[in-house]
């Protein structure tokens, strides 16, 4: 497995109907190759175990808008039950502006839920290269007190910018979004406990650049008619989900109703 280190990215999101995404591939995959991950499928499955505060800070940062921000997860990819000693991503997420950085590192699932309840990892497991990551991942975990919060699971597929014309350019389409906020492991196969947290019938599509979107690709989202939309799976599955948190309803109060603002940014 290649070690992603750390990219900058402008994210543009919309959400389509499905039956919107072939004509839009269409118009697109002339331009664009598919990402080397989905193999000779159509499209992967795309794992993600959130964390954050015991009173949903990060999901608050995110609603209430504010402009840097940061996320902590485990990302795995496949259909399979993940096993301890199998390799995964620990992932920081950054927001500022309307600029978003990433940061992993890879280590065993094990020791990413050791490194994310307890702050540690094993120094053989660490090159100095990824020592500046795990510090960082280290501080939120003990700073912040995180813990697993969601589950996200859904079906990707993936396409990158030619070489040579476009390299920073990717787009996904997401689909099949399910999530779960109990029996929050990957080394549970219980995939009958996941809830679509989007409907089936909805795709989010997404942009991702260094800096500018291609002016083909502009020409086409807008003969399609898309529409920007600001939405964050990980939100989107609290708020579906949140009858689920009896004794914590009080964290997302009911429409309209102010929240004051406690939080300190990651």
């Amino acid at each position: 497995m290649a070690r992603i280190k750390a990219f900058d990215r402008r994210e543009l999101k919309f959400i389509i109907q499905t039956d919107q995404i072939r004509p839009f591939l269409d118009d697109i995959t002339p331009f664009l190759n598919r990402d080397s991950h989905s193999g000779t499928a159509t499209s992967y499955r795309n794992n993600s175990l959130y964390y954050d505060t015991d009173d949903y800070q990060a999901y608050w940062q995110k609603i209430e808008g504010l402009k840097h921000r940061r996320k902590l997860r485990i990302r795995v990819y496949g259909e399979q039950t993940l096993e301890p000693e199998d390799d995964c991503f620990v992932e920081i997420k950054e927001r500022l502006e309307a600029a978003v950085r990433k940061r992993r590192i890879i280590v065993p699932y094990r020791d990413a839920r050791i490194l994310c309840a307890k702050g540690c990892l094993d120094p053989g497991l660490v090159s100095e290269e990824d020592r500046p990551v795990v510090d960082e991942i280290a501080h939120l975990v003990l700073l912040f007190r995180l813990q697993p919060a969601c589950l996200l699971r859904y079906d990707r597929m993936a396409f990158n910018g030619h070489p040579d014309y476009d390299p920073s350019l990717r787009i996904t389409l997401d689909t099949n979004c399910r999530a779960r906020i109990h029996d929050i492991d990957f080394c549970s196969g219980d995939s009958e406990a996941m809830h679509f947290f989007l409907s089936p019938q909805l795709c989010i599509l997404e942009i991702k650049a260094d800096d500018r979107v291609p002016y083909w690709l502009v020409k086409i989202v807008q003969q399609h008619q898309f529409m920007l939309r600001k939405i964050s799976k990980y939100c989107t599955a609290l708020e579906n989900l949140k009858a689920e948190l009896p004794y914590r309803r009080h964290i997302f109060p009911t429409v309209g109703r102010s929240r004051k603002t406690i939080y300190r940014s990651f």
